[in-house]
């Protein structure tokens, strides 16, 4: 059996879940008005014919409404209507693209599915991962005809002996043999699949790292895309770390990771005009130099975040803020809750001063870095037995922290005095840190990435800059796996 190079993957039930259901229940509540719309739509030749393109929406569903009762009418163009925004992400499968994708392999989607595919692909978070696509109803032939695997193949000058296709119907993947490529039937057992691959020799670095062992990180603003590329590598190398802490900047990075979007919290912080969220423009609108509304609400559109991955993780994850009514830190867990998740990152990311306050349940908090710059006592306090700590400042640098600023600090948190003291003494907070980061690396207890080359400002907006702080994240972790790997020893399970 020769090592596949090139990856082929239906869409619905094999990544995204297709289940009639999904859209038709929350328009109806009776069950046989459910099965009668099902039936009629969803099992018709009609649907059959949207997929071949040889029939228009319109079309179709005029045929279909003329089978229904008039009170079922409405409710069925409203169910057709949206329910290509009904079809979540399986999660197994997805990451299986991902991991796939990080490793460099080539991924290609090969569906039946009606011209709706244009607005189906924006709700589809891993599309924009693969290098190429066939619909069936764009091309005017469905699976399994050979005229369909030919034109992908085609396309994107593809050898069929290099390919394999993944579909949950036989005669799908009969078709894809018959030219020359290699198929699977996908029965809903991701695992299976993975195992499959793996014993084909596919390159799927995955590790499987012990549940107490954690991953840090640390915050700083734009210095964030020196983690971005640390994470980036280690994301590529497939490491799944059970806990991840995030401060700040490295708060906006966990939440990548956790989501498993290589590349995502780069493209973040690349300068752009719908990446801008602070300056001149934000102070006029906002009263305030950064408006972290548009980081948290808006770039989730822009850069589209997995929301689907990053609840159904299992990573447990904490995120810092410092409470403006005390001083002292909280660790936020993730709820499914996209609005709060939001409202989490802002508190996170709120630098006093430059960003308001940010309220959850009622209390007002700024950035997690004020209190807990570098939260590996609390990754401890979890249960975590090792650490790897990833750092934004140069060994010996520390935030600033002149007599001159501390009195500005007292004087506009006056109505804080508890915040304003751990505010002034950052400094000395951030020293204790660097102790303890000290003890417990010469303990053998934690692995700290940091960087090696003068950082980038807070507000970096050179892009040449922030490109190279990025790329030297990814180059620092790519040159320490070797130590990482001897840190972790035999609690590192490689998976090829």
């Amino acid at each position: 059996m020769k090592t596949p190079s090139v990856f082929v993957f239906d869409m619905g039930r094999v990544l995204l879940d297709f289940d009639p259901s999904l859209c038709i229940n929350p328009h109806l509540s009776d069950p046989d008005d459910r099965a009668r719309i099902a039936r009629v739509a969803f099992a018709s030749e009609e649907w059959k014919m949207l997929d071949a393109g040889t029939i228009t929406d319109e079309a179709a569903l005029a045929l279909w409404q003329s089978r229904l009762p008039e009170r079922l009418r409405a409710p069925m163009a409203e169910i057709f209507e949206d329910w290509h925004r009904h079809m979540p992400e399986i999660p197994e499968m997805c990451n299986l693209v991902r991991d796939l994708c990080a490793a460099g392999y080539p991924v290609y989607l090969l569906s039946n599915v009606s011209l709706r595919f244009a607005k189906l692909k924006e709700y589809f978070p891993v599309f924009p991962l693969m290098q190429g696509y066939v619909a069936s109803a764009e091309e005017l032939v469905c699976k399994p005809h050979r005229r369909i695997y030919e034109i992908l193949m085609e396309r994107y000058n593809l050898s069929a002996e290099e390919c394999i296709f993944v579909d949950d119907l036989p005669a799908n993947v009969e078709g894809a043999k018959a030219v020359g490529m290699q198929g699977y039937v996908f029965d809903g057992d991701a695992k299976k699949l993975r195992a499959t691959l793996l014993e084909m020799g596919v390159n799927l670095p995955t590790r499987i790292i012990p549940p107490k062992t954690g991953l840090v990180l640390e915050g700083g603003a734009q210095r964030g895309v020196f983690t971005a590329g640390v994470l980036d590598k280690l994301m590529e190398e497939g490491y799944h770390f059970p806990y991840v802490v995030g401060v700040s900047a490295g708060a906006c990075n966990a939440y990548s990771y956790v989501s498993w979007q290589k590349g995502r919290t780069h493209d973040c912080m690349m300068p752009s005009e719908e990446n801008s969220y602070f300056g001149a423009k934000e102070i006029l609108s906002t009263g305030k130099l950064m408006n972290l509304e548009k980081v948290f609400f808006g770039m989730p559109k822009t850069h589209p975040f997995d929301y689907k991955t990053f609840f159904a993780s299992e990573k447990k994850l904490e995120i810092v803020a410092t409470s403006l009514k005390d001083g002292k830190p909280r660790y936020f867990r993730s709820k499914k809750c996209k609005y709060r998740l939001a409202r989490v990152g802002m508190a996170s990311c709120a630098m006093p001063m430059f960003a308001a306050p940010v309220k959850i349940a009622g209390e007002e908090y700024l950035d997690g870095g004020v209190s807990d710059s570098i939260p590996v006592a609390r990754a401890m306090e979890q249960g975590c037995e090792k650490a790897v700590v990833v750092l934004t400042r140069r060994a010996g640098e520390l935030p600033s922290g002149s007599e001159k600023m501390k009195k500005l600090y007292r004087l506009y948190f006056r109505k804080y005095p508890e915040f304003a003291e751990v505010f002034c003494r950052r400094v000395e907070i951030y020293k204790e840190q660097l102790a303890l980061l000290e003890k417990l690396e010469a303990e053998g207890k934690v692995f700290i990435i940091r960087p090696t080359v003068p950082t980038v400002s807070r507000l970096e907006q050179d892009e040449a800059k922030l490109e190279l702080f990025y790329y030297h994240g990814y180059d620092t972790m790519e040159r320490k796996m070797d130590e990482l790997r001897a840190f972790l020893e035999h609690y590192e399970k490689i998976e090829n």
